[in-house]
């Protein structure tokens, strides 16, 4: 993990390791869920036609690959926490 500051505002920057197959099943699970079921409804802006914009339960949906995706995240966002404070 690298923290640099930018303006007084901390930026982290942490790579995955290997991250080959854990990219190709969040691709492959992303592209399958391209659906109306897992389109945000009430998206912040007005998305473009060709543009896919998921609800915001990422986090929650049970697939291996979310979790390690979710704790990789949360670590990562804890350690710039811990390395700024």
């Amino acid at each position: 993990m690298e923290l640099t500051s930018a303006f007084a505002v901390p930026i982290g920057h942490a790579r995955l390791d290997p991250c080959d197959q854990l990219n190709r099943e969040l691709e492959q699970l992303f592209l399958a869920r391209e659906t109306q079921e897992y389109r945000n409804l009430a998206p912040s802006h007005n998305p473009q036609e060709e543009m896919f914009e998921s609800r915001v339960d990422l986090f929650t949906w049970p697939e291996p690959c979310i979790r390690e995706l979710r704790n990789f995240m949360l670590e990562s966002v804890f350690r710039v926490a811990m390395a700024a404070s």
